[in-house]
């Protein structure tokens, strides 16, 4: 088996043990999101796979465990998670005393690494602060924005300023000092369209990819956004924003609910990020045989390469990674648009809600995040009504369970296995 040796430590990176004879092992890795990882063992590991520890292939490929079954009869133990850009969830972007928000304008790396060092690096309310965590020198990369953020949920809000900045985000282990490190990516240009780096074409002819799956979906896709900010009636202030200048049955619009933003300057920043998540979905998943060009050497997440298919010749984004572990190591590719999935919706919608306080732009929500495994979860939301509810799980795959309502502010939810994740009330 092509195996690699996986570690595993506690959160004051004391090693625990490592890993050689899994079962099978997956790690997904995104250029601006969290993903899940799997690992099965035999259950002798029982004492070192345990909930909050991290699981690591190397300082790049780290992940928190969030859920651990153990099947007595097979003598095996199942442990999932999700990678180390997990922990920056954990966190809301809560504004500066005496102000409504928390604002900035500045480079876009300068943008996303504020909002970090706000609210896990330097807080004022020293209880939210992650001890581990640091950032690393701001390079004042990307174009110049104007943000402002209320209550959201960081990850979140990092994934909205990424995507109108086109970075990426990671957070890796320093384990000599005993860090994890937050920083900004820029993906390599690789594609045809340029030469100062070395080009990578992804195609059937070149025998480089296979099981290729193409997606084009527009469904969803907005040309153009109205975007409100503060006032009521005509005294409103609207702004147009273009993504191009269809016109026609061509232009698609979108409205845009900014009435948390109080400059008008920060509606255009906010439409273009808003703009991004209606964006026409060109995607291909594929598996990548590592012939002429090798995987993290040639090209690596967040890069930008030329794909060549049935559809033409296009420059697409590696904007995920899995790595499979089972007889040889397999690779396998997401290019362009990551479908977004229902927990990826439900929490899109929900910081929506939340940067507009409810009122007009929506009902109250609430989400209930289960960190440590249970198989019966109590959620006071304090709603003060009877919610509809959305369960995901840590891998962000809806669970089903049986829902008690106790009275209009505290729900039981009872499941046949114990697992985490997150609660959408709405």
């Amino acid at each position: 088996m092509d195996t690699n040796s996986i570690k595993i430590i506690n959160v004051d990176f004391e090693l625990l043990g490592d890993i050689e004879d899994y079962i099978s092992f997956y790690f997904v890795r995104n250029f601006s999101k969290a993903k899940e990882f799997q690992i099965v063992v035999p259950i002798k590991y029982i004492d070192i796979l345990k909930d909050g520890n991290i699981i690591f292939i190397d300082y790049k490929k780290a992940g928190v465990i969030e859920e651990v079954t153990i099947d007595e009869d097979k003598k095996i133990i199942t442990a999932k998670g999700r990678d180390l850009k997990s922990i920056i969830d954990r966190r809301l972007t809560v504004p500066p005393i005496g102000k409504a928000y928390d604002e900035i304008k500045a480079t876009a790396e300068e943008v996303i690494k504020h909002y970090v060092i706000n609210n896990c690096i330097s807080p004022v309310d020293s209880k939210r602060k992650i001890e581990q965590l640091e950032v690393a020198i701001d390079k004042k990369r990307g174009s110049i924005l104007a943000w402002q953020s209320r209550f959201k949920y960081l990850d979140f809000e990092l994934e909205q300023i990424c995507s109108t900045a086109g970075f990426g985000w990671e957070v890796y282990l320093d384990i000599d000092r005993k860090k994890f490190v937050f920083d900004v990516v820029e993906g390599v240009n690789r594609t045809i369209e340029q030469d100062v780096n070395s080009r990578v074409i992804f195609s059937d002819e070149f025998d480089n990819i296979t099981n290729s799956t193409y997606i084009n979906n527009s469904l969803s896709y907005k040309t153009m956004g109205y975007v409100a900010g503060q006032g009521e009636g005509e005294d409103r202030t609207v702004q147009e924003v273009y993504r191009n200048n269809n016109t026609g049955l061509d232009r698609r619009e979108l409205f845009i609910d900014a009435r948390d933003i109080s400059e008008d300057d920060k509606l255009e920043d906010r439409a273009r990020a808003k703009l991004n998540e209606y964006d026409f979905i060109t995607s291909n998943e594929s598996t990548v045989i590592n012939s002429n060009f090798i995987y993290e050497v040639d090209w690596n997440l967040g890069d930008l390469i030329t794909l060549k298919n049935s559809m033409g010749t296009t420059s697409q984004r590696v904007s995920e990674v899995t790595e499979v572990y089972e007889e040889i190591r397999k690779i396998e590719i997401i290019l362009g648009s990551v479908i977004p999935t229902i927990a990826d919706k439900m929490q899109s919608q929900i910081n929506s809600i939340q940067s507009s306080g409810g009122g007009s732009a929506g009902d109250k929500s609430y989400t209930h995040t289960q960190i440590s495994p249970a198989a019966t979860w109590n959620i006071m939301h304090s709603l003060n009504k009877y919610p509809s509810i959305t369960i995901v799980d840590s891998g962000g795959n809806e669970v089903i369970g049986d829902t008690k309502y106790i009275d209009s502010n505290n729900i039981i939810v009872s499941f046949t296995g114990a697992f985490a994740g997150k609660a959408h009330l709405n």
